[in-house]
């Protein structure tokens, strides 16, 4: 019986924390970061650079579900070889994408034996999207790419920092 209300204590408290998470999303963006640049549509993540002409652009991704979500990237017929940006960011990490095209879309998935890539889940209630628009990339940082595959939030800001990627606001 004590186990039990401990256990229930424990999903309470996480089920608090994950509903903070999103009442306060905001708060949880490094500074500089903005909720812009991305939208959800039939389940899917839609990456878009912002209206204001860039050329690049950086998206800090927050996984605030209590499984590890990967991405597997949509792409059609039309786009020849290109890089796999597969990725899986862990429960409440952080992972950040760095993109040059005008419209990048990932379908999210959680672990599931049933499925060989996974249930396919809804990125919107899985994630919290932010974007630096007005990031400046050294000369070999350009290209879409996972700069940080999925780490806490400071080590992944050093991380992108020390990629040479500077970070305005």
């Amino acid at each position: 019986m004590i186990k039990q209300r401990v256990i229930l204590r424990s999903l309470i408290a996480c089920i608090a924390f994950i509903i903070a998470i999103g009442a306060n999303a905001a708060k949880l963006f490094p500074n500089g970061c903005t909720s812009v640049g991305h939208s959800y549509s039939h389940y899917t993540l839609d990456l878009n650079l912002d209206a204001a002409g860039q050329t690049h652009s950086l998206y800090f991704i927050y996984n605030k579900s209590t499984r590890t979500v990967r991405f597997y990237q949509m792409r059609s017929d039309d786009d020849g070889y290109v890089m796999n940006l597969n990725n899986e960011i862990h429960q409440f990490q952080w992972g950040v994408f760095a993109i040059n095209d005008h419209d990048t879309k990932f379908i999210c998935t959680n672990y599931d034996s049933d499925y060989n890539y996974g249930k396919i889940i809804d990125c919107e209630t899985a994630l919290v999207v932010c974007e630096y628009p007005n990031v400046k990339f050294a000369i070999n940082n350009y290209g879409n790419y996972w700069a940080v595959p999925s780490s806490s939030r400071s080590a992944a800001i050093r991380s992108v920092v020390r990629q040479g990627i500077l970070l305005k606001w």
